[in-house]
């Protein structure tokens, strides 16, 4: 199939792919290249969910003590909504492909809105094909950036240290603002359980 030999490409010979990427036109085979695989990696994760689930929360109770709530799971917590997010992902990508585009632009971007879309949806190529799997999520989601930063450069042409300073710091005050969150949160419900089980017993 096509889908796989992009997949292929992206994750083996990426620099040989973004450039490849001067041939295609608009953003309709990137598009297509997203639904299929972000609705595979939406099966996918449910399955992962439902089977690694008892792990999860164990580990949660491991970290906080046993203190952290088990959360009911309902239709809707295991497939409603990962597919509802689904459907919202594919709006999403067109507006997050914008914001990147601006993003670009500001730091001396070559290239029309189109070549970003495809950018950006071929970055996040190992988040999609393998973000669903326990332990390896968060090593796919830098691969990502890595592609982001390296096909930044052969699409629209930006040097490599523009490119450090256009997404390793933001990335990294969003990571410091999200952890302090994370840790808000966790810090909540261990020690407010009834807010987190009154949540959930609403659902």
């Amino acid at each position: 199939m096509e889908i796989l030999k992009k997949i292929k490409s992206v994750l083996f010979q990426p620099s040989k792919f973004f450039e490849s990427l001067k041939k295609e036109k608009g953003v309709k085979e990137a598009f297509k290249y997203f639904l299929v695989l972000s609705f595979v990696s939406t099966i996918l994760g449910i399955i992962a969910g439902r089977l690694f689930y008892d792990y999860y929360m164990s580990l949660m109770n491991t970290m906080y003590g046993g203190a952290f709530p088990m959360p009911q799971q309902t239709i809707e917590s295991i497939v409603i909504f990962p597919f509802v997010w689904f459907i919202f992902g594919l709006f999403l990508s067109f507006i997050i492909a914008g914001i990147l585009h601006v993003w670009i632009l500001i730091f001396g971007g070559k290239e029309d809105y189109a070549k970003t879309y495809q950018l950006w949806i071929y970055s996040i190529t190992p988040g999609l094909a393998l973000g669903w799997i326990p332990f390896v999520a968060f090593f796919a989601w830098i691969y990502n950036l890595f592609l982001l930063i390296l096909g930044t450069q052969k699409v629209h042409g930006i040097s490599r240290s523009k490119e450090i300073l256009m997404y390793v710091l933001p990335l990294v005050l969003i990571a410091i603002f999200m952890i302090i969150c994370m840790i808000f949160f966790l810090s909540l419900v261990s020690t407010n359980p009834e807010l987190f089980m009154n949540y959930t017993a609403m659902q």
